[in-house]
């Protein structure tokens, strides 16, 4: 059985009452996808590089609402790439579909999107993976159940999509869990060298936290770390990208 959200709404806003930690920014949760995840990874730039049927990959280690996926599909859009974009996310306590409506009316710039993975989203989210067709050129995979379990059935993973060469890696990571401080399974050294191992040569990641615990097990797992500015009044936050392959 999926675990619930445990979601309280304050203010319109969805919290975590498991982590008592916020899903994103309440100062605004749109711009802070931008400024955390969308442009530290380079992803205008890099959408817009794309030839036809090249593929970008991203991977996320927190669904949550969906936000991030969305604001991604809109960039995607507006590059008017002619490429693909294959996003790649788990989540371990997955919202209901009416928790999902709610949350994203929040975001009625995003409803050519939100409206189409609506549409699919399950009424109840159970463990197993699902496939989201948004158009011809954007597909999600969501895995419902713990990241680190997720992930590693990737990498063993017989479905020809996981195999090399096919599998050509992530190319882009959005470390996005709760915070490390409540919610350390999402942040642990073993599931940073997953996330090594299923990435291709030189894949960026961002994430809003620069807790030492994070930047020492991204290092260990092969990343480098770099800092900059959080968004509105979070001190720093870190990105980087994969400097060296991890096979143990």
């Amino acid at each position: 059985m999926t675990e619930p959200s445990a979601i309280e709404w304050q203010q319109g806003q969805p919290i975590s009452q498991r982590f008592d930690d916020i899903y994103f920014s309440k100062e605004n949760g749109l711009e802070e996808t931008r400024y955390v995840f969308l442009k530290p990874n380079q992803l205008l730039e890099r959408f817009k590089a794309l030839q036809p049927q090249e593929k970008l990959i991203i991977g996320e280690t927190g669904f949550g609402t969906g936000l991030n996926f969305l604001a991604c599909c809109q960039l995607f859009k507006e590059s008017n790439s002619q490429g693909q974009l294959l996003f790649i996310s788990t989540e371990k306590y997955p919202l209901t579909l009416q928790e999902l409506k709610q949350a994203l009316q929040l975001w009625p710039e995003l409803e050519p999107w939100s409206y189409q993975l609506i549409q699919q989203y399950p009424q109840t989210a159970l463990p197993t993976q699902y496939h989201f067709l948004l158009d011809e050129k954007i597909e999600l995979r969501l895995m419902i159940g713990d990241a680190s379990e997720s992930f590693k059935g990737l990498l063993a993973s017989d479905h020809p999509n996981y195999r090399k060469p096919q599998w050509q890696g992530v190319n882009a990571w959005f470390l996005d869990g709760f915070s490390p401080a409540k919610n350390p399974e999402l942040w642990s050294e073993a599931l940073f060298k997953c996330i090594n191992q299923l990435s291709a040569q030189g894949a960026s990641y961002s994430t809003f936290t620069a807790a030492g615990p994070v930047r020492r097990g991204l290092k260990a797992a092969g990343f480098t770390v770099n800092k900059m500015p959080g968004f509105g009044s979070k001190r720093d936050m870190i990105f980087g990208k994969k400097e060296q392959e991890i096979t143990t």
